[in-house]
């Protein structure tokens, strides 16, 4: 996937989002209308972990095909060292771990960026290889747009509760 094509995603998971802030006022103000009482348990539904595992899991890919396009520039850059992406496994812990507070552990979960020091076996010191890093490009995209999808499902799933099944 080329850089316009991760933009254009991007702008379509910000689109998304918004429309989330919608489907979110909607169901508030039907809420309101028909199951006062009940607002704020009926409101849980926009903030399950699903929904924010995916939305941490697309801000580490959008960061991760920044690091990796900063790798493949410096490719050529002597003693440059590759940078990667650390996140999946900070997020399984927090689900294993569950418990009452897993939403706010979500929530607070950040990719970190860490520097490989793998001895390079170019003269150069530098320990980029193209072709993996191309390779980690396919699977970030293909992660990326998986996520993006569940998300956009997710949505649509809301809209037809909001909707009581009508679209």
């Amino acid at each position: 996937m080329n850089n316009l094509a991760f933009e254009s995603n991007i702008r379509h998971l910000r689109y998304d989002l918004g429309q989330e802030q919608v489907w979110r006022e909607r169901f508030h103000d039907s809420c309101q209308r028909s199951l006062r009482k009940e607002v704020p348990m009926a409101l849980d539904i926009f903030n399950d972990p699903t929904r924010a595992s995916l939305r941490s899991t697309l801000n580490a890919c959008a960061e991760r095909n920044s690091v990796i396009a900063n790798n493949v520039a410096n490719a050529d850059t002597p003693g440059y060292k590759r940078s990667e992406v650390r996140f999946e496994e900070d997020l399984k812990s927090v689900l294993e771990r569950g418990g009452s507070t897993v939403m706010e552990d979500i929530q607070r979960l950040e990719s970190s960026v860490s520097q490989d020091n793998t001895p390079s076996t170019r003269p150069d010191g530098n320990n980029v290889n193209v072709d993996k890093e191309m390779s980690d490009l396919a699977h970030n995209t293909i992660q990326y747009n998986a996520m993006l999808e569940l998300m956009r499902l997710k949505g649509g799933m809301l809209t037809t509760v909001i909707s009581g099944g009508t679209k």
